[in-house]
C-alpha cells in the first residue's frame, strides 16, 4: 500500500511538471511569435521609392531691368518609404535637386540669354538683386549667383538671439553690402553681416524707426527705400526717412479700394503690386509690376505664381523649365 502511495505522489509531480513546462513552452512560443510579427513589420518598414517627377520652374526670382528677369527651375522628385503590410499608406515627401537660375526676356519670347545648373539644391530669395546677383543660401551656408558665374556659398550662418532662421523673412540688400531679413524667425528685423556669416537683430533706434510702417524696405544705390501703402489710394516711397514722399504711384481710387489688399513688395527696384478682386471672382489673382526707373515704359502684370508675364495688350511671355534648359 506504500508502494502505491509513493507512486500516486510521483504520478501527481510528473503531472505538474509536465503541466510546468508546457506553461513554459507556450510563453516561449508566444514571445517567438511576437519577434517574429515585430521583424515582420519592421522590414517592411525600411523599403524607399523614389520617383523623378520632373524638371519644374520658370518662376520669377528677380527682375533685372525693363526687359530682362531671372528665373529658377528645379528637379522635382517623390520619395515615399512604405510604413507595413497593414496599412495601405505610404509616407511620402518631396525632394528638390539641381537648382537653375535663367535670364530671359520678360516682354518678348526670345532664346534663352544666359543660364545654369548648380548641381544640388539651393532656396533663392525672390526679389534680390545686387551687383548683377542673386541671393544664396543652403544647409546652413549662404552666398550669392552672378549671372555668368558658378554660385558661389561663403560662410556659415550664425545665428545670434533672438533670431533663429530665415522662415519666411523678405530678403533684401543692406547698408554697406550686407543683407536685411524682415520677418525673419525670432525677429521681425535683422541684419546678416556678409563678411562674418553672422544674424544680428536690427533694433530699430531713432533714425530708424520710421522704417516700421514699411511693408518692405531695401537699400537701393545707397538709399533705404520704404514701400508703403498710405490708405488713401496711393502706393509710396519714402526715401531715407526724411523729406517728402519721394514718388506717389498714383492709381484710380476704386480700382484700390476694390481690388487692393495690402500686399506689396519690392522686386528689384520694381514694385509688385498684389492684385485679388472681391467683387470679380473670374479675376486671376496677380501682380502688377511699377518701373520706378521712369523710363516710361508701360505696365506688365505676372501672375501670382510667378510664372507668365502679361503686357498691356494682353501678349503672354513664359517659358517652360524645358525651354530654359535649351
Amino acid at each position: 500500500m506504500k508502494k502505491n502511495a509513493e507512486n500516486g505522489m510521483m504520478g501527481k509531480d510528473a503531472v505538474k511538471a509536465v503541466s510546468a513546462r508546457g506553461k513554459v513552452l507556450a510563453a516561449v512560443a508566444w514571445v517567438a511569435m511576437s519577434l517574429a510579427m515585430v521583424g515582420m513589420l519592421g522590414g517592411c518598414s525600411n523599403e524607399v521609392t523614389t520617383t523623378f517627377e520632373g524638371r519644374q520652374g520658370g518662376f520669377l526670382v528677380s527682375l533685372v531691368d525693363d526687359s530682362l528677369a531671372l528665373l529658377t527651375t528645379v528637379d522635382r522628385y517623390d520619395v515615399c518609404e512604405e510604413i507595413g503590410n497593414f496599412t495601405p499608406y505610404d509616407d511620402c515627401h518631396l525632394e528638390f535637386k539641381n537648382t537653375g537660375l535663367h535670364l530671359v526676356n520678360y516682354r518678348q519670347k526670345k532664346p534663352v540669354i544666359w543660364g545654369d545648373t548648380a548641381g544640388f539644391a539651393m532656396s533663392i530669395a525672390e526679389g534680390f538683386y545686387r551687383d548683377s546677383s542673386v541671393f544664396i543660401y543652403q544647409k546652413g551656408e549662404y552666398g550669392f549667383w552672378k549671372i555668368g558665374e558658378r554660385p558661389k556659398l561663403m560662410e556659415k550662418i550664425i545665428w545670434q538671439s533672438p533670431c533663429s532662421g530665415f522662415g519666411d523673412a523678405y530678403i533684401r540688400p543692406w547698408k554697406d553690402g550686407n543683407v536685411l531679413l524682415k520677418n525673419a524667425k525670432g525677429c521681425k528685423y535683422a541684419v546678416l553681416d556678409t563678411a562674418s556669416g553672422i544674424v544680428t537683430e536690427l533694433v530699430l533706434n531713432e533714425k530708424l524707426a520710421w522704417i516700421e510702417k514699411c511693408e518692405d524696405v531695401a537699400v537701393w544705390d545707397g538709399d533705404v527705400d520704404c514701400l508703403f501703402y498710405d490708405g488713401m489710394s496711393n502706393i509710396k516711397i519714402l526715401r531715407n526717412g526724411v523729406g517728402n514722399v519721394f514718388a506717389d504711384l498714383d492709381k484710380d481710387s476704386l480700382y484700390l479700394a476694390d481690388i487692393y489688399d495690402g500686399n506689396l513688395k519690392w522686386n528689384y527696384k520694381y514694385i509688385l503690386m498684389y492684385v485679388a478682386s472681391k467683387k470679380n471672382l473670374l479675376l486671376e489673382p496677380h501682380y502688377v509690376i511699377e518701373s520706378t526707373s521712369g523710363l516710361g515704359q508701360s505696365s506688365v502684370k505676372i501672375d501670382w505664381l510667378g510664372k507668365t508675364f502679361t503686357d498691356s495688350l494682353g501678349n503672354e511671355v513664359s517659358y517652360s523649365a524645358f525651354e530654359l534648359l535649351q
